[in-house]
């Protein structure tokens, strides 16, 4: 028996059974009975140990792997990234997280803690799980902020020796055969799961909520499972029943959660110093690294996004100088100097290129789609012929096109293809457009922040309506009125919503967006049409209008 660790005086007055119910709780031996199964598999951790330099280290063995790892690189670049992994970890910088929403608190910015992403995730391998999803961590942010490369360099961490021996990590992307694919994984008690892009997945459409909890009940006897999505795509969850940052509760899993911060300013110099590096004897990128800076600087709130600082060196390629700086203008010129490379060395001209483009990608997200494959690209070539001049595309690492291993295209980066859409809706769509897209939060975005655009879509649409309805100055009959817009004529609408253009509301109705029928569903919903009241208006009003749009046309 062990000595008891305190003194009890006066033992002859102690009650006996008092006594023996001490020295079964601090002098008892024997052993406590073994955990359950179910239970240890929830508790089970990954010890990765980082060090600050983690990132050098990683960077001076990862070359070594490049021919041993070569089927392992090759399905990331395929499947995942669309770009070689190798070049990512190069120039990568690590981004801090936090635990609440950066587009909730920019006022309060200075005071939010920030860590660094891989000590935190570090901590999460390392953690006991002791309640349902506790073993399940979502990493949240806005398009372009990082969740993809970070899952990427994790991946990496355990192709490269710092990885812990007897453990395994497995990266998946977001689709409808998940859940079938990760059914197969073995020991999965050793096993760290990566699921990318939650906000990609098809199935999630529409039914955000009943996803995720096919999701975190597949998962649940994995030893710890990472989830990256959209912050404006995860849906509406309940909070943590202890009202602790940093966790959110949907349905019975009460789960970590982590918001990717925003770069600051010694990360932006960082990613160019990575990306422009010095050089002690001839130092061949000094120009391009002052050139980048002067770009950097201008580019305002911008710069502190990694997808778009990552194009960098194509800014600094190319020749044009953005007038105004913002997402739409950026990604505009990412396209353009793109397709003017393209146009070199195919002989089609950049200005075709990119209608394509945009054409193609708004068919992608009509059929909710993030890739296409070749049997349906052909399929699409024989309604739009011009589709076919992408197969004459130089699919580089260059390029904003790619291809898998499976010949499937896709945009190197899914904001890429909501860019095109946008574009596709405010310079191409036609007035016979009647097709139908999932509008993302970014597609919204990008169209609220261009309300000019829209107004001048909405005075070309009346100019048009003059001369598709009431040609001559004829006014036009009911039927052909109600075959340009079934429920009212537009003509009335626009000029009773001529006041209000530049209150334009561009929010979605419903879960999906009609193009380009939501600028008559705008009108619509805004018009104040009193009963009774028509207008006609004259030649002059009609030539006014469309000077104006002519005229704002040319100055965008």
């Amino acid at each position: 028996m062990l000595k008891p660790q305190f003194k009890i005086k006066n033992i002859k007055f102690f009650p006996r059974k008092y006594f023996n119910t001490l020295q079964q709780c601090h002098f008892s031996t024997k052993k406590k009975p073994a955990q359950k199964a179910s239970n240890r598999m929830l508790t089970e951790i990954i010890p990765l140990d980082l060090g600050d330099k983690w990132l050098k280290s990683l960077w001076a063995h990862i070359g070594r792997i490049r021919k041993k790892r070569h089927s392992e690189l090759n399905s990331i670049n395929n499947v995942i990234l669309f770009s070689d992994p190798l070049e990512l970890a190069e120039v990568y910088v690590e981004p801090c997280c936090q635990e609440v929403n950066p587009a909730d608190r920019h006022d309060e910015d200075f005071f939010i803690s920030k860590q660094p992403l891989f000590r935190k995730i570090e901590e999460f391998l390392k953690a006991k799980s002791f309640q349902q999803g506790n073993n399940q961590l979502f990493i949240l942010s806005d398009a372009g902020m990082g969740k993809t490369s970070s899952l990427v360099m994790i991946k990496l961490l355990h192709l490269s020796p710092f990885w812990p021996k007897g453990y395994s990590c497995h990266l998946e992307k977001l689709g409808e055969d998940t859940i079938n694919r990760i059914s197969a994984i073995e020991n999965r008690r050793k096993t760290l799961l990566l699921l990318d892009s939650l906000d990609e997945d098809i199935t999630a459409y529409g039914r955000t909520h009943e996803r995720l909890l096919e999701i975190l009940e597949a998962t649940k006897t994995f030893s710890k499972v990472i989830i990256t999505c959209r912050t404006q795509f995860f849906p509406e969850h309940e909070s943590d029943p202890l009202e602790a940052l940093g966790r959110i509760k949907i349905g019975p899993f009460v789960c970590p959660s982590k918001y990717l911060s925003v770069f600051d300013d010694y990360q932006v110099d960082r990613y160019l110093e990575n990306r422009f590096p010095k050089s002690f004897i001839y130092d061949k990128n000094k120009a391009r690294r002052s050139k980048a800076k002067q770009i950097v600087s201008r580019m305002g709130s911008l710069r502190c996004r990694p997808m778009l600082l990552s194009f960098i060196g194509e800014l600094v390629e190319a020749d044009e100088k953005l007038k105004v700086w913002s997402e739409y203008s950026l990604y505009y010129s990412l396209v353009k100097n793109w397709l003017i490379r393209e146009e070199a060395k195919t002989g089609i001209k950049s200005e075709t290129l990119f209608l394509v483009c945009a054409r193609l990608a708004f068919e992608m997200q009509a059929k909710k789609k993030v890739k296409i494959s070749p049997p349906e690209l052909d399929e699409l070539t024989e309604s739009f012929g011009e589709i076919e001049k992408l197969t004459r595309l130089d699919i580089t690492g260059r390029s904003l096109l790619n291809r898998n291993s499976d010949g499937d295209y896709r945009f190197s980066h899914y904001s890429i293809q909501e860019f095109l859409v946008v574009h596709f809706i405010l310079e191409v769509a036609s007035i016979d457009e009647n097709r139908k897209i999932y509008p993302t939060d970014f597609i919204k975005q990008l169209l609220e922040a261009n309300t000019e655009k829209v107004n001048l879509r909405l005075k070309e649409e009346l100019f048009s309506y003059e001369n598709h309805i009431e040609p001559n100055g004829q006014r036009a009959t009911t039927e052909t009125s109600r075959e340009f817009m079934d429920e009212k004529e537009i003509l009335s609408l626009l000029s009773e919503f001529s006041d209000q253009l530049n209150e334009i509301d561009i929010s979605a109705f419903g879960s999906d967006m009609d193009i380009p029928a939501y600028l008559r569903r705008i009108l619509i919903k805004h018009s104040k049409r009193s009963e009774g009241t028509s207008y006609r208006p004259t030649n002059r009003t009609i030539a006014n209008s469309y000077k104006q749009s002519t005229r704002a046309r040319r100055t965008l």
